[in-house]
């Protein structure tokens, strides 16, 4: 018996609480795949992906490929869309888990793990049904290549070939990768006292590739063009969420970090305390002018991660001489999951969302399968958001009504009859509607939207 107990503490002793965290975030991607496929960013990206049959792509992001290979399977083996929806929503959680196995398992670097899994779930309300947002992907890619540089047991050569490969997928992932790169870099010369110039070179050889060959897509100049504008701090939207959110989702964050300053304080390391704590300040200063107008707390996550990293990644390199036993295996793990209870409170919103859209849609199915809606019949408290509608309906109709219905929002200040240009994201680019992917839309070959009743609200 003593045999077999010590066989399992061996085989299975590597694994802990953070693993077992993990894999349930992973299972959310099951539970909630309709609430994170069928709402605008991500229903866009379903649609053009069940009608393509292929990868899609924005803005040169070509690592988005990467988790969007399930649900790509999925529809070359003509699986129905719902069994589509679940395989996307897993293959985004896939990513992660991926990366996170491979820096907690395959890298030894069990601290940043648990900085990556942090930086994912708090204020996931937020951000979970954000799904295809490159954010996250880079993220990943910032982790990796913390992971990498931190590993001391890979060879030089292997290092320079992870680290390219890295940079490679981050350039392409998203503009904010940058941040990343910077911030893993100045905190391995501020503990390890090494600087990898050559590391600039590498990037800034990809980054002049990418803009040679592929050139800035509109939304990186509008990236890099609002860095410039600085008049913008003091009125940010970022600092109205922080004064409301800040004390409520953010307090694990606050608590480590200010664990992580009192250590350097208490070890003399006075350099790097004052570099840590305006690393802080300076990310808060970019963060503060991106979101300078701010759509949503929604979209504001998008670019939040990379506070959280920058709060949370010195905490690898001190937390074998601070961090107590309790705190890291009690009370973080308490806090983590406690964030699970806000996805499930977050969700409501979108279930019933989707369930009053199909409703709708199967109502107004009598008056054709291409219709139209103005702005003011839209009660903009309960849909959201507006603008992707004719591929929320497009993919709801089919999943649900077994029909092929698209609804459109007509641009404000339309007061004749519309065309095709009138309307808010319409399906005439890239393609019309009567020649989509008949395995998955089925729409009658007439292009002519037709009005639904002006008495008609949509909620």
């Amino acid at each position: 018996m003593f045999a077999t107990i010590t066989n399992f503490s061996q085989k299975y002793g590597k694994y802990d609480i953070y693993d077992f965290i993990f894999c349930c975030f992973l299972a959310l991607g099951f539970v909630f795949y309709q609430e994170r496929t069928t709402y605008l960013d991500n229903a866009y990206l379903l649609f053009n992906m069940l009608d393509s049959s292929s990868f899609r792509i924005e803005h040169y992001r070509y690592a988005a490929i990467i988790p969007q290979i399930p649900a790509i399977i999925g529809i070359k083996l003509g699986l129905d869309i719902q069994f589509i929806a679940v395989l996307l929503s897993f293959g985004y959680l896939l990513f992660h888990f991926i990366v996170y196995w491979i820096v907690k398992h395959k890298l030894g670097q069990r601290a940043l793990g648990i900085v990556y899994l942090a930086c994912l779930l708090l204020a996931m309300h937020e951000s979970f049904f954000d799904m295809v947002t490159e954010t996250k992907l880079a993220l990943g890619m910032g982790v990796l290549y913390a992971g990498i540089l931190l590993t001391d047991s890979l060879s030089n050569s292997k290092k320079l070939v992870f680290t390219l490969l890295v940079f490679s997928l981050g350039v392409f992932s998203h503009p904010v990768f940058i941040l990343y790169f910077g911030v893993v870099l100045m905190f391995y010369w501020m503990f390890k006292k090494q600087v990898f110039w050559q590391h600039f070179v590498a990037i800034g050889i990809l980054y002049f590739i990418k803009s040679s060959f592929f050139g800035s897509s509109s939304y990186e100049m509008e990236f890099y063009k609002s860095l410039g504008n600085w008049t913008v701090f003091s009125s940010s939207f970022l600092h109205q969420y922080m004064i409301g959110h800040i004390g409520k989702y953010y307090k694990l964050i606050i608590i480590l970090t200010y664990l992580v300053s009192t250590y350097l304080y208490r070890q003399n390391l006075r350099k790097e305390l004052g570099i840590y704590l305006l690393s802080i300040v300076g990310v808060y200063f970019i963060l503060s002018i991106l979101n300078a107008q701010g759509e949503s707390h929604m979209m504001m996550q998008k670019t939040l991660y990379i506070l959280s990293f920058t709060c949370l990644y010195p905490m690898v390199f001190v937390y074998d001489q601070w961090m107590n036993k309790l705190f890291l295996n009690v009370l973080i793990p308490l806090v983590l999951f406690a964030s699970f209870y806000t996805i499930n409170h977050a969700s409501e919103k979108y279930t019933t969302r989707n369930e009053r859209l199909v409703s709708q849609l199967d109502a107004l199915s009598y008056n054709g399968d291409k219709l139209y809606i103005k702005e003011s019949q839209i009660d903009p408290s309960s849909m959201l958001g507006s603008w992707a509608l004719p591929y929320e309906s497009a993919i709801l109709s089919r999943w649900h009504l077994d029909k092929s219905i698209t609804l459109s929002k007509l641009k404000s200040g339309n007061t004749g009859t519309p065309d095709q240009k009138d309307f808010i994201h319409v399906f005439d680019l890239p393609k019309p509607v009567n020649q989509m992917n008949r395995t998955y839309f089925q729409f009658a070959d007439s292009t002519t939207y037709f009005p639904i009743d002006s008495t008609f609200i949509l909620n």
